[in-house]
């Protein structure tokens, strides 16, 4: 009878201890796998918008070898500014005021052209260039947004009258 008396069983303290132990692991793995997703998603979607930009690049380029003169291609390309989204579509012709493509996970995706003068160090002047200008930096910027926060990518380009 001795024997039984002194075998204690696991007591209220250690599985309320237990207990907390366990719901402090399993929250740091929770909000360590949301923080995942989220960041993994995010990366998805610049990777999707920088190659959304540089596709618009290379219809740039491709619509300035199809424009019969260098001044058709500037001044078509001098239409679409800053304040005015734009892109060009697989068939080459120029389209104002649209939403480019759709990216799943992202609200839209609205691509904004802006012309500046290849002579100019700084990428970021949105200064539109001179019509008769033989070079011009061709700048796109592709912006989304994820749970009503912007995002944007930004690449550009000179051209030159060739």
């Amino acid at each position: 009878m001795k024997v039984i008396k002194d075998q204690e069983g696991i007591g209220l303290v250690e599985v309320i201890f237990s207990l907390g132990i366990a719901v402090v692991i399993l929250t740091s793995l929770v909000a360590l796998s949301v923080f995942t997703l989220r960041t993994s998603t995010q990366n998805k979607l610049l990777i999707k918008g920088s190659s959304l930009a540089t596709q618009q690049l290379e219809l740039a380029r491709a619509y300035r070898d199809t424009r019969d003169t260098w001044f058709d291609f500037v001044t078509g390309m001098a239409l679409c500014d800053e304040g005015v989204s734009c892109y060009v579509t697989n068939a080459l012709v120029l389209v104002d005021n649209d939403e480019l493509e759709d990216i799943p996970g992202a609200e839209g995706v609205t691509v904004f052209f802006t012309t500046a003068d290849c002579t100019n160090d700084d990428p970021e002047n949105d200064l539109i260039v001179d019509l008769s200008a033989d070079c011009v930096r061709i700048s796109v910027q592709a912006r989304w947004m994820v749970g009503g926060s912007p995002r944007y990518v930004h690449n550009y380009t000179d051209l030159s009258k060739w």
